[in-house]
């Protein structure tokens, strides 16, 4: 049932960022891994580590990255935290991903590919959204992943195509929490809207077995899979849960809807005239809308258990 033996070797790219890192940190105990990072970034390289610098975007860069690796996780992206301009993130999470595909090519035996669940768009309320649901993507970031995963799906008859859906990953090392953690612990936090919108947050240890359990079964029945927590929350409730940590009250500050809509749209009418995201209107969408998927499959073919 294992695909994997002991001197097997795992290429991951995105090994900087906080998926990437636990990643690494869980499986180079037992695996011989493989980083892509960029020149200018340094790693902690330790027996069972090999930095590889290279860039994406740069064919070149990426000539025998494959060599002598088994399996690929594929989680480097461009993410909508800054104001990057939409070429970007096409040449990142697109071309990037073309590029990291071609060098595979009749080397590898899988590649594993993290994309966003919401690339079908957000859940009508109550409604749990599986991996048959129709794209329906959003924003630039929804957008590039989208197209991405065709680009990977077509491949899937020249290598072990598995696509992970992601969302909301929370956990030790997450640097876009503490700021959300400061701002609720001085009650300056504002809920948009009534925070009844649904939210579904992944616990990284969850995801990472979830990344093992993809990495190690010698057959699977699909090419994708939603990768994510248990358990469904409003978005009022996952607040009052990390002010109780705190040791605070629950915000009370609110930005109505009718206020929060209008905005958002304005971001995002300026970031289509710019060619340039604006972080501000992809916070506001999220928080305003549901996003709520079924993992039954992966509990079901994997033995997902978040």
């Amino acid at each position: 049932m294992y695909l994997l033996a002991f001197n097997m070797r795992i290429l991951i790219t995105g090994a900087t960022g906080f998926v990437g890192k636990h990643l690494v940190s869980s499986f180079s105990d037992n695996y011989k891994i493989r980083v892509l990072i960029r020149k200018s970034i340094n790693y902690a390289k330790n027996k069972n580590i090999e930095v590889v610098h290279g860039d994406l975007t740069n064919p070149s860069s990426l000539k025998n990255i494959a060599k002598k690796v088994n399996v690929v996780c594929h989680l480097a992206s461009l993410r909508p935290n800054k104001a990057y301009p939409y070429k970007q993130y096409w040449d990142v999470n697109l071309k990037g991903t073309k590029n990291l595909l071609e060098e595979c090519k009749g080397k590898i035996n899988r590649f594993i590919f993290a994309s966003a669940a919401d690339v079908c768009g957000n859940s009508v309320f109550g409604e749990h959204m599986d991996e048959s649901c129709s794209y329906n993507p959003k924003s630039i970031y929804e957008k590039t992943k989208c197209e991405a995963e065709k680009e990977v799906l077509k491949c899937s008859d020249k290598i072990d195509i598995i696509i992970a859906r992601l969302s909301f990953v929370y956990g030790p090392g997450n640097l876009s929490m503490p700021k959300m953690f400061r701002l609720i612990k001085i009650n300056k936090f504002c809920v948009i809207g009534n925070g009844n919108n649904l939210l579904q947050p992944t616990y990284i240890d969850d995801l990472i077995n979830g990344f093992g359990l993809l990495l190690n079964k010698k057959k699977l029945n699909s090419n994708m899979y939603n990768l994510l927590g248990k358990e469904v929350i409003s978005f009022t409730n996952f607040l009052k849960i990390i002010a109780n940590e705190l040791g605070v009250n629950k915000t009370n500050k609110r930005l109505p809807y009718l206020l929060s809509k209008p905005l958002s749209s304005f971001f995002r009418f300026k970031s289509k005239i710019l060619k340039k995201s604006d972080p501000r209107s992809d916070m506001l969408d999220y928080f305003m809308t549901n996003h709520v998927y079924d993992i039954s499959k992966a509990e079901k073919e994997l033995g997902y258990k978040p």
